[in-house]
């Protein structure tokens, strides 16, 4: 990402019916447990804490359309920016590593950094410091590096920060005011527009006397 080169792909999000059969029944600890099992001992309590963590905060938050009928419950499907907003989430929880990408395409929302350092603290905080070295170690090297735009503004959003305007955007907004400016009338055109046609109407409506 510092370097400029990382490239942020945006994969197909997962089937809506598997995630909805899958997190529709409470978590299933022997399936945790098997996964578990090969890790060391100090590892095993720790991970099976964030996986509960993960699973308590992505179950209640998929969207869910239920319509009751005679025979029971049936759920219609859903909008389209209802479920990109809970995948969003469910992206970094499922790879917490894949913010960086987001951050080098400054694609990161606020919401993904909130939800990550929720239940990833040590990995957060393993990302920070990573920046904190490479950023300084790079312009130790080249007084005149500067992180890419879009690296920039990931960075920032990262650590909940203002995003700056970019050169390039100042130079569209101003642009395209400038365009408003020339195709809408200014008020004291149609201050003056208006009072020809009041002048217009009373001349119209109250012709002098001959």
């Amino acid at each position: 990402m510092v370097d400029g080169t990382l490239e942020c792909e945006f994969p197909m999000p997962p089937n809506y019916d598997s995630l909805l059969r899958d997190l529709s029944e409470p978590m299933n600890i022997g399936q945790i447990e098997a996964m578990i099992k090969p890790l060391g001992e100090d590892i095993k309590m720790p991970f099976q804490a964030i996986v509960s963590n993960a699973y308590q905060i992505i179950q209640p938050a998929l969207p869910k359309n239920p319509y009751k009928t005679m025979a029971g419950t049936k759920n219609l499907p859903i909008d389209d920016p209802s479920f990109f907003s809970f995948y969003w989430t469910y992206s970094v929880i499922n790879d917490p590593l894949r913010v960086i990408e987001l951050m080098s395409a400054a694609s990161l929302l606020r919401s993904q950094v909130d939800v990550v350092k929720k239940i990833f603290p040590s990995i957060c905080a393993a990302i920070g410091d990573a920046i904190d070295i490479e950023i300084p170690a790079h312009k130790a090297k080249n007084r005149n590096f500067e992180l890419t735009y879009t690296a920039e503004q990931g960075v920032l959003i990262w650590r909940g920060l203002p995003v700056v305007q970019g050169e390039y955007q100042s130079m569209y907004f101003d642009a395209n005011k400038e365009k408003q400016d020339q195709q809408e009338p200014s008020k004291s055109q149609l201050s003056n527009t208006a009072a020809s046609q009041v002048t217009a109407a009373g001349a119209v409506a109250y012709p002098k006397s001959t």
